[in-house]
């Protein structure tokens, strides 16, 4: 849930190398829109601006929490410290293969 800002196209092409499904939203959604979309599509990490992490005060679930900007406090990690790992890539496991 970011701007149009650095942090989304990094992640954007982290997602990408990892063949992740990315939800994209808006930071103008509210907290029952947030629920809906953690809950239908079984999020398991959110990044989000510092101000807009508290409509994520109501929305129950399992999933890891980034902010970026500010500090990050309670269950939030800080986006920054993506900087500080490694720049290879080496994938764990092949993605397998689906039908349609």
């Amino acid at each position: 849930m970011l701007g149009n800002q650095q942090e989304l196209w990094v992640t954007a092409l982290a997602a990408m190398k990892l063949r992740a499904v990315v939800i994209p939203a808006t930071p103008l959604l509210g907290p029952a829109d947030l629920r809906d979309r953690v809950d239908r599509g079984r999020v398991r990490h959110v990044i989000v601006r510092a101000q807009d992490t508290g409509k994520f005060d109501d929305v129950p679930g399992d999933y890891t929490r980034i902010t970026v900007g500010g500090d990050a406090h309670g269950a939030w990690l800080p986006f920054d410290a993506v900087y500080g790992a490694g720049t290879d890539f080496r994938p764990t496991a092949r993605p397998a293969p689906t039908t349609r």
